[in-house]
């Protein structure tokens, strides 16, 4: 076998590459799913949220996340204008612009099986 060709500049290029590849991966800080805004998430699976109650401030955004592969659910707060449907295994952003308060939450489509959870809106 011959000497590797390339010398220093390639061994140098190969790191760097290696080294934007191994950034990538690990994108985010982890606290947040990788997206980088530091929303809340609520996940809605199996006929439940979790987690059933959450205070946030007013103007907040939160993220509801499907984690049922075949059924759609809803994030209703009855009332106030906030109705956003997730289909499976989607994750969709709602803005709270709600005064301070408690607010029930529900899924429309399963209140009947006790989907539903409590909002508190806190200055």
């Amino acid at each position: 076998m011959g000497p590797v060709s390339g010398g220093p500049a390639r061994l140098l290029t190969a790191l760097v590459a290696a080294g934007a590849l191994l950034l990538a991966a690990c994108g985010g800080d982890g606290g947040d799913a990788g997206t980088g805004d530091g929303a809340p998430t609520i996940e809605a699976t199996n006929f439940a949220f979790a987690p059933r109650e959450l205070s946030v401030a007013p103007g907040a955004t939160i993220r509801i996340r499907n984690g049922n592969a075949s059924t759609t659910h809803t994030f209703t707060v009855p009332g106030q204008g906030i109705d956003v449907e997730v289909i499976p295994l989607a994750t969709e952003r709602v803005a709270v612009d709600l005064a301070p308060g408690t607010y029930r939450f529900v899924c429309r489509l399963h209140a009947a099986q006790g989907m539903e959870g409590t909002l508190t809106v806190a200055a």
